[in-house]
């Protein structure tokens, strides 16, 4: 049982050194701003202003299929 928590808590420790290698290299950063760079301009930054009607969405996934 004894051995178990050590490698449990080693386990621990290298998950957090990895937790912030990513936080410091903005590698989640970068992959939240891929995702979400559709919403940057057209129809995307039009749904983020409030702008966009059903009618624009709906000709968008005729057009492009369904995300």
């Amino acid at each position: 049982m004894f051995l178990g928590h050590i490698g449990a808590m080693d386990t621990f420790a290298r998950g957090l050194l990895n937790a912030a290698r990513i936080v410091e290299e903005g590698i989640l950063s970068k992959m939240i701003k891929q995702r979400y760079a559709g919403y940057e301009e057209g129809l995307g930054k039009k749904i983020t202003e409030g702008k966009a009607t059903f009618e624009e969405c709906e000709e968008f996934i005729k057009l492009n299929g369904e995300p």
